[in-house]
């Protein structure tokens, strides 16, 4: 669940921090006031778990960052804190970092000259040792209209095999092909 949590605050992020550039003057410019802040989820079936992500904007109003957090009836935390750093005037982040209990993940993006991801790799690091946890490389391949996407995983600390898997998906983003194996 944190993990589907966690995906769908990481693709907000990246839609939300893109700028449309159009051309036409008769678009109404974004203010403060149409940048979307808070979207607040109530569990319909026990109304005892309220869950709000809050969004933030630096001054050239791109995405700076995701506050998850949870409410189980009277107990308050923050789950994830999601910060995305740019360079110089870019609207696409280069690199999410994100804190959840005692670990830290840095996510450092890459993307080919049309702004497409091509690279995503991660690290997760314990906040008290600063002893890296788990390392993931994803590469993107673009093909027409489908993608195909290979991860690597690697698990520094447990000296455990590192897995690699690659899906590739089509026009209706369903996996059409998928294979995985040890490295």
């Amino acid at each position: 669940m944190k993990i589907f949590i966690g995906f769908f605050v990481l693709a907000t992020g990246m839609l939300l921090s893109c700028k449309k550039d159009s051309g036409s003057t008769s678009e109404i410019p974004a203010t403060e006031n149409s940048l979307f802040s808070k979207l607040i989820l109530v569990d319909t079936v026990s109304s005892d778990t309220v869950s709000i992500l809050a969004y933030n904007y630096d001054g050239q109003k791109r995405l700076s960052q995701v506050l998850f957090s949870e409410e189980y009836k009277t107990v308050d935390r923050t789950d994830y804190n999601y910060t995305f750093s740019y360079n110089g005037a870019d609207t696409i982040p280069f690199m999410i970092t994100a804190t959840y209990d005692n670990a830290v993940y840095k996510n450092f993006l890459s993307y080919n000259a049309s702004g497409k991801l091509v690279k995503d790799s991660a690290e997760s690091v314990e906040s008290n040792s600063g002893l890296p946890l788990s390392i993931f490389v994803s590469e993107y391949a673009y093909i027409g209209n489908s993608v195909s996407v290979t991860k690597k995983y690697y698990y520094p600390l447990s000296g455990s095999a590192a897995a690699s898997y690659t899906h590739t998906y089509d026009a209706d983003n369903i996996i059409s092909q998928q294979a995985a194996g040890l490295m």
